[in-house]
């Protein structure tokens, strides 16, 4: 084999190894373009139903929330209140047996 084929031989390699390359690079780039797209179609299906939201009920919905909320503090502050309450009562029984 002379010199010249020798050089075409590994000419020829060397472009096979770039062909798979930029084969695999494309491949990868099109799947991140894909990707990017469906990125996008969810970012504006999250926009039109931002669009679509009818905000009275939403407002609505959280002022139940804050009342529930609300109740539920106000349930643990009377709660906190009796604990304070028996521990008051406790600490003067217990002044009352010490004498």
């Amino acid at each position: 084999m002379s010199v010249n084929d020798q050089i075409a031989a590994a000419t020829e390699e060397l472009l096979g190894i770039v062909r798979d390359y930029y084969k695999d690079l494309n491949g990868f780039i099109e799947d991140m373009l894909r990707e990017i797209e469906s990125l996008n179609d969810k970012m504006n299906q999250i926009n039109q139903n931002w669009n679509d939201a009818n905000f009275d009920d939403f407002r609505n919905s959280v002022n139940v929330k804050i009342r529930e909320l609300e109740s539920q503090i106000n349930r643990a502050k009377d709660l906190l209140s009796m604990v304070k309450e028996t521990e008051n009562s406790f600490a003067s029984a217990l002044a009352i047996l010490r004498g």
